[in-house]
């Protein structure tokens, strides 16, 4: 042995003692999961060319808004991906997100079904027979032509599609407004779990006093419950169950081909907020000689409301709990 060699070291690649290295190896491995997972998810995604451009299409508005639609429709099996579009299941509500530029507090609002409006080449039509004939494209121009603001972003899932993300968690814990009747000792003014056909109950308002809450809130109530449970530390301690909340959630969440994972990120992390409660608008009936009974917005708080989508002005005081 050469005395004047130099002092031997470890390899670079060895982890170090007082570790050194390592946590920087087990990171970049984290990361590279990470990756993969979200390219899978992002390449998996069920997608409709929902946003599609027609002529006149609104392209102004500060922020951005969100269309956000449910359908009735049973728990799906595990892998089978709904139907959608014209043809497909009927809408059960259809809600608004609108996300202001400056990162205020987000607005949502249900959209009334029974909503007429006249639509170029169509004629005077509800909401609710507007996704019916023409799927979400029709669907949004009527909106468009309501609000006077582009929808950016679509997304889409049937009541049996949150009841099953709510089974592949483990349940949700909800919190009644109230105590409710009898028929669904379950649901109390106390926060209960609830998954299966008690999610299906809730969503569906079978067992809570009427509005309260309304349908939209219930929607967001259940999807924040949702996404707080599978982001948890908890979640993190069982991997399979993530696995199976991100398989059920490709099956069963559609959007628009041009929204992206992260896209789907920022709209949930609104619908977790806190400060944030669904609202709907105030309708009014009137007789048209020819068509019939056509329901439209109450003028004031329709007008403050338009204001408040396209140049982002304070929430309409008219709004009432959806």
């Amino acid at each position: 042995m050469n005395p004047d060699a130099p002092p031997w070291e470890p390899r670079a690649w060895l982890p170090r003692y007082g570790g050194r290295r390592w946590p920087f190896a087990v990171l970049d491995v984290l990361l590279v999961v990470l990756l993969a997972s979200c390219l899978f998810i992002e390449a998996d995604l069920g997608r409709i060319d929902a946003t599609a451009p027609y002529p006149l299409k609104p392209t102004w508005g500060l922020g951005e808004d969100w269309l956000l639609v449910t359908y009735d429709d049973p728990p799906q099996p595990p892998g089978q991906r709904p139907m959608t579009g014209a043809g497909g299941r009927r809408i059960d509500t259809a809600i608004e997100l609108h996300l202001r530029h400056d990162g205020g507090r987000p607005l949502l609002v249900s959209l009334p079904l029974r909503t007429t409006a006249t639509i170029a080449g169509y004629g005077v039509a509800s909401l609710r027979t507007a996704y019916d004939r023409g799927g979400p494209q029709l669907l949004i121009r009527e909106v468009e032509s309501i609000v006077h603001a582009s929808i950016d972003h679509y997304v889409e899932i049937g009541l049996g599609g949150l009841v099953s993300l709510a089974d592949a968690v483990g349940g949700v814990r909800i919190c009644a407004d109230e105590p409710t009747r009898v028929a669904a000792p379950w649901a109390s003014a106390d926060c209960s779990t609830v998954s299966g056909d008690r999610a299906l109950d809730y969503l569906r308002g079978g067992a809570l006093p009427h509005a309260r809450p309304g349908p939209a809130e219930r929607r967001r109530r259940l999807i924040a419950a949702v996404i707080e449970k599978a982001t948890s530390p908890d979640a993190a301690l069982e991997p399979a169950r993530v696995i199976a909340f991100v398989r059920t959630a490709l099956a069963v969440v559609t959007v628009d081909k041009g929204n992206h994972l992260y896209d789907l990120v920022r709209l949930a992390l609104a619908l977790c907020d806190g400060a944030v409660t669904a609202k709907t608008i105030p309708t009014v009936g009137a007789w048209q000689p020819g068509i019939g009974q056509i329901v439209g917005w109450d003028p004031k708080t329709m007008a403050e409301l338009v204001r408040s989508f396209v140049v982002d002005r304070p929430e309409p005081k008219g709004l009432i709990p959806g």
